[in-house]
């Protein structure tokens, strides 16, 4: 098995990643900035259990910035509560560029703004996470397989027989109520029940069942699933729900109804609360806080401007300027200026050293053309 010392030394352009004065990689990442990345990061992690660090911090504190160990991604943006991604959750890592912003992609759909990497460093950041969160999950899918093989051979039968239900069950995550197939999702639906626990009725089943169209009844399939909880093994059980709250992901399920779906699929295969629970804490996607946020936004400002009006330019200008495209108008912009400016104006850093100022001059010049680029747009709307 491939560790993250020997995955780094394969990496192609690893000389050019560790050039950028903002990404540091294990063992070269200075003590200081991970005692505090300590301040985001799991109260248990070690020192030496950081493999990457990107500090975002104007000093060189590393209390903001994004931190990598084999457990996951966290990060802190500034003003911002800590967030963690882990590992078994993530399926890709991007970025986006645009004129005032650069964030990393995490599933597509979690941005993490980084100021501090140039933009050729953000570009190899997303690319060696990217990999490596890639190899990681592939070796711990490897030997969990490993494992799931000796424990099913140990304690199992070969096949579990009649799993339709469960074959219904994520024909409806895929397919809506409709349960109009195409030729992609076949083929998903083969490739996720081609299993060796799988009966072969079961096989010869979903082969039929994907001749046609159908219209499924949620309530229904929950009946049928529940009638079955009894015949599976409660680590299968725990598989699935993983694979359900995927599936919804991909399926782009909002918040609020992914949620009660799980809950009620969960109910269905007899999964205590607690276990549940940690299940869809793997899932930063489906808790509360990534809609309800949006939500209550939407609600409280009635009359807002519509984030559609925006430009990318002008977007990425509120983004830096932490301020919500729904919540802006002149006032709400001057107040989030100032806000910023008293962090970063080059006024009261004249004491430091040339190259810290010119950072934080950097900073200043970004925060004006931001505002700037927004008054254009308010006087034009």
């Amino acid at each position: 098995m491939m560790d993250f010392n020997q995955f780094k030394q394969q990496f192609p352009q690893l000389d050019l990643l560790q050039a950028d004065p903002a990404i540091f990689l294990t063992p070269q990442i200075p003590m200081n900035k991970i005692l505090g990345a300590m301040s985001y990061l799991p109260p248990k992690t070690k020192p030496e259990e950081v493999l990457l660090l990107v500090d975002e911090t104007v000093f060189g504190q590393g209390k903001n910035g994004l931190c990598l160990t084999t457990q996951g991604i966290y990060f802190k943006e500034a003003f911002a509560n800590p967030n963690t991604y882990p590992m078994k959750a993530i399926t890709s890592v991007g970025y986006v560029m645009g004129m005032l912003s650069k964030q990393l992609v995490i599933n597509g759909t979690v941005k993490v703004t980084l100021a501090q990497p140039e933009k050729a460093g953000l570009r190899l950041l997303a690319d060696f996470l990217n990999q490596y969160c890639a190899l990681h999950k592939t070796q711990t899918d490897s030997l969990s397989s490993a494992s799931t093989r000796q424990k099913h051979q140990q304690s199992q039968p070969t096949t579990i027989p009649n799993l339709q239900p469960i074959i219904k069950l994520y024909a409806y995550l895929l397919l809506g109520w409709r349960g109009e197939w195409n030729e992609q999702i076949r083929a998903l639906m083969r490739q996720l029940f081609d299993r060796d626990f799988i009966h072969s009725q079961d096989q010869s089943f979903l082969t039929q069942f994907m001749q046609q169209d159908h219209q499924f009844d949620f309530f229904e399939i929950l009946d049928e699933v529940t009638s079955i909880q009894n015949s599976l093994p409660p680590q299968l059980c725990h598989s699935l729900l993983e694979e359900v709250l995927v599936l919804m992901e991909k399926r782009n399920f909002e918040v609020e109804t992914a949620r009660s779906h799980f809950f009620q699929i969960s109910t269905a295969f007899n999964v205590n609360q607690a276990t549940t629970s940690s299940i869809l804490a793997q899932f930063p996607i489906f808790m509360m806080g990534h809609s309800g946020a949006e939500q209550e936004r939407t609600s409280t400002f009635s009359y807002s401007m519509p984030t559609t009006t925006l430009t990318q330019a002008q977007q990425a200008a509120c983004e830096l300027l932490e301020i919500s495209p729904e919540q802006l108008d002149r006032q709400t912009l001057t107040q989030a200026y100032r806000r910023k400016m008293a962090d970063f104006h080059p006024d009261q850093y004249q004491q430091l050293p040339p190259a810290v100022r010119q950072l934080i001059e950097q900073q200043a010049q970004q925060l004006n053309q931001a505002r700037s680029c927004l008054e254009e747009f308010l006087e034009s709307a």
